[in-house]
């Protein structure tokens, strides 16, 4: 699609990839000069303050593009932490790239913009080229989108060095109060009938003190007269480790409505990274959560030195799944360990010739870069990686299980 360029609409992009590769948004070959105007490496506060800052010199009804290169020209945007975008000739190649820096995080996260304003601008499904006239209707939302997103906390005190999160969140840990997540759940409760929740949190109960701030008020919360807790479930994420200095307050974490939570368990060994976790803590944390009626579910990332069946001892794949199976959990992740942009070692996976270009003739292409996919190994045969997490799929989600499952649940349906 080629606009002119009197007619263009400001291109604004941002999400995962402008974080870590901004550059990817714009084109390197003359013969197809697309490219973004701006570029957001942060949260939504950056994109606030260019808007301010646009608005603020706006004339009339000037096209805000036009608006947005005379701030680019006067150099007004080198200002805001957390932009890049281009330099160069119009209709042409960006001859350089400015960073303005990295983003100032929002400390209380209680100044975020409410999703439910989100909610009012989500595309309808369509095979078309163009964008619709007008939003999904309200009384759709829930049936596109029934499982809401919601952030409560963001931050982990674990510096795993596969990871990319204490990087992100420049070592902070950032909640929001009670009050203003009950508030949300509320409002995206009456105005789009949502029922369930997701928390992306990385580490739910990292901080004790806030995590019970949090539960408590969701405890005492209501929706319409009725508890918070019997209008919406919620999950989110937590640790092993966590997960056992809460063992003493799981009960208010089920009264707030909290039916299931992930648990990064990557390995119960420890072999991996430790974060805490034995074999033994690990069992103890899945059945005092079954035991509190919160659903276990357990986040394995599989690596080159696990082994796929160690007989007798624990530190095989399918051993752990077994067990994890056997201590409770409803259902089972496993991901192998990827070069993550922003962890510690995503230069070196590439510099010491983990990583693969192509396999079997096929190009790795970003969407395969999600742990699904075997693309950075040592191993000798790394197929055989790749084998083993399908193994460890089929050995927990298997028809047998599944009927076992049916059966025992008949005959004792599970308190949620």
């Amino acid at each position: 699609c080629k606009i002119a360029p009197d007619h263009r609409p400001l291109v604004i992009t941002g999400g995962p990839l402008c974080i870590y590769h901004p550059w990817k948004l714009f084109s390197t070959d003359p013969s197809d000069p697309w490219g973004a105007d701006v570029v957001i490496t942060g949260e939504e506060y950056v994109s606030l303050q260019l808007l301010e800052v646009l608005l603020s010199l706006r004339s009339g009804t000037e096209p805000l593009r036009t608006t947005f290169l005379r701030a680019k020209n006067s150099g007004m945007l080198d200002e805001i932490p957390g932009l890049v975008y281009p330099l160069g000739a119009e209709g042409q190649v960006p001859e350089e790239l400015v960073d303005t820096g990295i983003q100032r995080l929002c400390g209380d996260l209680d100044e975020q913009v409410y999703p439910v304003y989100g909610y009012q601008l989500l595309e309808p499904p369509s095979r078309k080229a163009t964008l619709a006239s007008q939003p999904v209707p309200v009384n759709r939302i829930h049936r596109l989108s029934p499982i809401s997103s919601i952030v409560m906390t963001l931050g982990c005190k674990f510096r795993c060095h596969y990871c990319p999160i204490p990087a992100y969140n420049q070592r902070k840990y950032r909640t929001k109060s009670g009050e203003r997540i009950a508030d949300e759940i509320r409002r995206l409760h009456k105005e789009y009938g949502l029922r369930i929740f997701f928390g992306t949190d990385d580490n739910f109960f990292d901080d004790k003190k806030r995590a019970l701030d949090i539960v408590e008020t969701l405890a005492r919360a209501e929706i319409n007269g009725r508890p918070l807790r019997k209008r919406a479930r919620i999950a989110t994420e937590v640790t092993v480790h966590d997960t056992i200095r809460m063992k003493d307050h799981l009960g208010p974490v089920r009264k707030a409505g909290i039916r299931a939570l992930w648990l990064g368990v990557e390995d119960m060994t420890g072999a991996l990274v430790k974060k805490g976790q034995t074999v033994d803590k690990t069992i103890e944390a899945f059945q005092m959560l079954r035991s509190r009626g919160i659903l276990p579910n357990p986040m394995m990332m599989h690596h080159d030195n696990q082994p796929l069946l160690t007989p007798g001892r624990p530190l095989g794949l399918l051993n752990q799944a077994q067990m994890l199976q056997k201590a409770g959990a409803t259902t089972l992740q496993v991901l192998m360990i990827t070069p993550s942009p922003g962890s510690k070692v995503f230069e070196e996976t590439f510099t010491s010739g983990m990583v693969f270009e192509s396999v079997g003739g096929k190009y790795v292409e970003p969407y395969m870069v999600d742990g699904n996919y075997v693309i950075a190994s040592k191993a000798p045969e790394p197929w055989q990686k790749q084998f083993n997490i399908l193994l460890a799929y089929l050995f927990f989600y298997n028809p047998f299980r599944l009927a076992s499952k049916l059966y025992h649940w008949r005959k004792r349906p599970p308190q949620l």
